[in-house]
């Protein structure tokens, strides 16, 4: 997916305006200036076949365009915005917005729940599949999937105990940043999903094999790394610790998975990391060297380089927790 230039944009805003505008003899009055619409965020397809933009009025709701450079065939979608096109330009997919009267309307305890989704486009046919409450969303960089990150569900809170003791054991506090939520990853091929509970991180390599997902319930003191195969969907769990999990990076060849780990017990602003590496083909997993000088914080990013021979991470002098 590439971002068009501002050149380009406003070729294809002219490509849009109707005939009748140019050829207008009367004066524009304040009605036809409302009527405007504003052009933002173009993409394209790494194929160039597939363009999709967002069209926003002076004031109202936004809209998605789409046009199939091929066939020529444009769709309209209702409430879309901030578009992302697969690498092959057959799917668009969307950030869903509230309609604008949703969100005058609700009061500030209701706006706080009020979540935007995501819509799916075909860009063949103009079918869309609409997503509710999704944080975010990912093509893989081959467009053979999509991973849909949902917003974390509202527990309903007990006010009543049965217990003071029972629930003294049973109620564990956790952090938000330590928290994971659903994801669900689609095979845009046939629509078929794989979800997956309680995920905290993911990452797709560039060559289209894996989809890696760092999974942490520190209330059910469980934390997994799962790897799926994505030439038939098929999830493992290729790790299982007693620590909570970080940052993941897959090497774009798909041979290796960079992620750190902590003590789960710690709060995450405090915690220190140590990172590993897990070799896919053989299943070793090797840990990199410590030092007492630097250390990793839960700020931690990991990068391959391009040729996958190389693995970047940032350190800090020092970790420690804050003052309460």
């Amino acid at each position: 997916m590439k971002s068009l230039p501002i050149k380009s944009l406003l070729l294809f805003s002219a490509s849009l305006l109707p005939a009748s505008l140019y050829a207008a003899t009367h004066t524009i009055t304040p009605d036809d200036i409302m009527r405007f619409e504003s052009l933002s965020k173009p993409v394209i397809a790494d194929t160039g076949k597939t363009l999709a933009v967002e069209v926003s009025p002076d004031r109202g709701d936004s809209r998605g365009l789409v046009k199939n450079l091929t066939t020529k065939k444009e769709f309209s979608v209702k409430g879309g915005s901030k578009p992302k096109v697969s690498h092959d330009g057959r799917y668009v997919a969307f950030v869903d917005k509230l309609p604008l009267l949703t969100t005058e309307m609700a009061s500030k305890k209701e706006k706080k729940k009020l979540k935007s989704g995501m819509v799916l486009v075909d860009t063949n046919t103009g079918k869309e599949l609409r997503y509710e409450r999704v944080k975010s969303f990912e093509f893989n960089e081959t467009g053979s999937h999509i991973a849909i990150w949902y917003e974390a569900e509202d527990k309903k809170k007990e006010t009543k105990a049965k217990d003071n003791a029972e629930t003294s054991k049973k109620d564990i506090k956790v952090d938000d940043y330590d928290k994971g939520s659903t994801v669900e990853l689609v095979a845009l091929n046939q629509l078929k999903s794989i979800t997956f509970k309680d995920v905290t991180a993911f990452n797709f390599d560039k060559s289209g094999k894996h989809f890696a997902l760092a999974i942490n319930n520190v209330e059910t003191d469980k934390h997994e790394l799962r790897l799926v195969s994505l030439a038939n969907n098929t999830a493992k769990i290729v790790h299982s610790l007693k620590q909570q999990l970080g940052s993941l990076a897959l090497s774009d060849d798909g041979k290796y998975l960079g992620f750190t780990f902590g003590n789960a017990n710690q709060a995450p602003f405090g915690r220190e990391y140590a990172l590993s590496l897990y070799n896919i083909e053989s299943g070793n997993i090797s840990t990199t060297p410590t030092s007492k000088d630097w250390t990793l914080n839960r700020y931690a990013s990991l990068r391959f380089s391009d040729d996958s021979q190389r693995l970047f991470f940032g350190r800090v002098p020092q970790v420690s927790q804050q003052i309460e």
